[in-house]
């Protein structure tokens, strides 16, 4: 598979910058504030339509990490502080959506963090200095056999070791872990899915990615408050009967490293914590892979590329609805959305 390519602008406030690929895909990333946090081609209704559905969501799952925690430079009760890692997944009608449908929907995956000071984000931090890291996998098909690493028994943690393998964890944190107070949050030098430790799972995924890549960011600067959506992943139009991308996004491994050892050193100081990898699905019932309903996503230790199952319920079947099966193939377009205060920009990824 071809390395993907990768650009990426920034401009100020006063401009809204799209980038398209050749390849029809579109994803745009964008800094703004997080109450827009939606497609920069969307009109003003279809904006309020996913700002709507957001709040009420038809999936939606909500995993305890402790953030701060080994950071000795920040207070020992932040250090013990508990928040909370919300994935939300809405199949909504967008009905001045393009792409010539009867029946247009779109899906908008959201991740958010709660966390029990309330207040905003920089108050929750309790330090003006430092960074807080994001670096999100940005993976559209996956393995049944390794989606199926993460089940029901996994949701009461964030932990990945599950999914991925406890070496290929450690790998990507040692590989992740910051050595410069001085350093601002940085992209990783390698590729998970080249790390030997994750060839068996990464590896495997990311050869069948439709597209996939890292992205990384600081959120410390962004004007959240508890549930504030700081991501949001939003397909291209489809048919409203076709629940093939409701059922992918809810199924789909959210994958997420943050770190936070750059909050709270003072100069001259050291780091002290490090990265830690957060893994999710929404919905973590067992997928079935070919062979067993006729459909499904490939193992990763037996066909050469995965399945796609275009089986579930219709859309106005899904309502809240929390258990189905799918394979992880997203085929439409899909805008990927950052939200912040102060700076604006674009991605595109092309092949």
């Amino acid at each position: 598979m071809p390395r993907l390519g990768l650009a990426l602008v920034l401009c100020t406030l006063s401009a809204l910058l799209e980038f398209v690929a050749i390849v029809g895909a579109k994803y745009t990333y964008r800094r703004s504030s997080i109450n827009q946090a939606y497609p920069f081609d969307a009109d003003k209704y279809t904006k309020e339509l996913i700002l709507n559905a957001n709040a009420n969501p038809n999936g939606t799952r909500s995993v305890p990490f402790y953030p701060f925690e080994g950071n000795k430079n920040v207070p020992e009760m932040l250090q013990k502080e508990k928040w909370v890692w919300r994935v939300n997944v809405t199949d909504f009608a967008a009905p001045n959506a393009a792409g010539g449908f009867v029946d247009p929907h779109v899906v908008n995956t959201v991740y958010d963090f709660t966390w029990p000071s309330g207040g905003n984000f920089a108050s929750a931090i309790g330090h003006p200095m430092g960074s807080f890291c994001t670096t999100t996998l940005l993976v559209y098909s996956m393995p049944v056999n390794v989606t199926n690493r993460y089940t029901e028994e996994d949701t009461g943690s964030a932990d990945c070791s599950g999914l991925f393998g406890e070496e290929c964890v450690a790998r990507i944190l040692n590989d992740a872990t910051l050595t410069d107070p001085s350093q601002s949050c940085v992209n990783a030098t390698v590729e998970w899915s080249d790390l030997p430790e994750c060839a068996d799972t990464l590896g495997y995924t990311i050869e069948q990615a439709s597209i996939s890549s890292l992205l990384t960011y600081e959120i410390a600067d962004l004007d959240l408050r508890p549930g504030d959506g700081f991501m949001s992943f939003t397909t291209g139009a489809f048919h409203g009967a076709d629940s093939t991308y409701y059922l992918n996004a809810a199924h789909l491994a959210q994958v997420m490293l943050i770190d936070t050892s750059l909050i709270g050193v003072e100069k001259g100081g050291k780091l002290s914590g490090g990265p830690q990898l957060l893994c999710m699905r929404v919905n973590a019932t067992e997928m079935l892979s070919e062979g067993e309903n006729g459909n499904g996503g490939g193992d990763a230790d037996d066909s050469e590329n995965g399945g796609n199952d275009d089986g579930g319920d219709a859309p106005e079947d899904r309502e809240n609805e929390e258990n189905s099966t799918t394979s992880e193939k997203f085929g439409a377009a899909t805008t990927v959305t950052w939200a912040a205060m102060s700076v604006l920009g674009a991605v595109a990824f092309s092949m």
